[in-house]
């Protein structure tokens, strides 16, 4: 299955809820939470037209650019 800019980001937003769910659910509770470590992944996604503000150098992948970034 192709995924999509749409499935993404319906598949992050239901992650981030799941996650936020019990803390909720714990009504004045402060949770505990400390950030391990931060990892940044550069993206292209792939464009179906042609767009010029969306082309590169020779040689180097067309498609709008991103960043995902995963905390832990």
């Amino acid at each position: 299955m192709r995924c999509s800019r749409r499935h993404f980001l319906e598949t992050s937003a239901l992650a981030l809820g799941a996650g936020c769910l019990p803390w909720a659910v714990a009504a004045g509770a402060t949770p505990n939470v400390k950030i391990v470590s931060v990892k940044t992944f550069p993206i292209n996604y792939p464009t179906v037209g042609r767009f010029k503000f969306f082309e590169g150098p020779k040689g180097r992948p067309t498609g709008r650019p991103a960043v995902v970034v995963k905390i832990t």
